[in-house]
């Protein structure tokens, strides 16, 4: 298969690129160990931390996702598997996208909105509780090195699908009927706790088309746009070439 322009690193020596300089990935791997620290501070017996790639280039452009295995070296062996989120710290990226706000308040939802989902459930005494999210380790709000470590979901059956290959039926309906669900906690949160509804909606208002980010963000991808189109062969994809030259011109209008 040829290389697609969005399999490559968005830019050459940046924070996405997989091939990471010695000190970079010496830089990454400190960053690692020191938030996990925080979850670790009472392990009494010794472990060893594994740390890979958890994405391939191009598929995260909002920050480096590590994958990370803590053996613990006690007498059952346990191990813990999580993912490292790590935001980008680099100018080029933080200029253009959100990338502190984006992260603040993906923090904001595990602290506080998930945690009032369960207990709505919780206190009306559901049979079964609604909680389809990632188990949250420990975060990071530090400017600039914003970082969020959760539990790996493929120690559960989980899957990375493929980008490349679109999702089928059966699945695209499973994950809309779970954001219906997760939709509706919202609605049951406003008519049974209406003060903590107040709270959410003050905390999180919208704050990408409200920003000098949605002008940046069109420029990218009209660039890209532009880059993809120079990759194309002029007879042989004359096909994709008109596809993509209109969806561009909607860009402005679909966001």
């Amino acid at each position: 298969r040829r290389q697609s322009f969005f399999d490559r690193p968005l830019y050459q020596g940046g924070f996405s690129v997989t091939e990471m300089s010695t000190v970079q990935k010496h830089l990454m791997e400190h960053k690692v160990t020191n938030l996990l620290k925080q979850i670790l501070t009472n392990q009494k017996d010794g472990y060893t931390i594994e740390i890979s790639n958890a994405t391939k280039p191009g598929e995260n452009w909002m920050g480096l996702m590590k994958s990370v295995i803590v053996n613990y070296q006690d007498d059952d062996n346990r191990k813990l598997y999580l993912i490292a989120k790590l935001a980008p710290h680099q100018d080029v990226y933080r200029k253009v996208f959100p990338i502190k706000i984006v992260y603040l308040r993906e923090i904001y939802v595990y602290d506080y909105v998930i945690p009032e989902f369960l207990k709505l459930q919780e206190e009306k005494q559901l049979e079964q509780i609604f909680q389809p999210f990632a188990r949250c380790y420990t975060i990071s709000r530090a400017k600039g090195n914003e970082a969020i470590v959760m539990e790996n979901l493929k120690m559960k059956g989980f899957v990375t699908g493929d980008h490349h290959t679109d999702v089928d039926y059966s699945h695209a309906l499973l994950v809309v009927k779970e954001l219906g669900r997760f939709h509706a906690m919202s609605y049951a949160i406003r008519d049974h706790k209406p003060k903590v509804y107040e709270r959410f909606e003050q905390d999180c208002q919208e704050t990408f088309f409200n920003s000098h980010m949605f002008t940046s963000v069109l420029t990218i991808f009209r660039n890209l746009g532009a880059a993809v189109l120079k990759s194309y062969d002029p007879v042989k994809d004359t096909r994709q070439i008109e596809s993509l030259q209109k969806s561009l011109q909607k860009v402005p209008r679909v966001f």
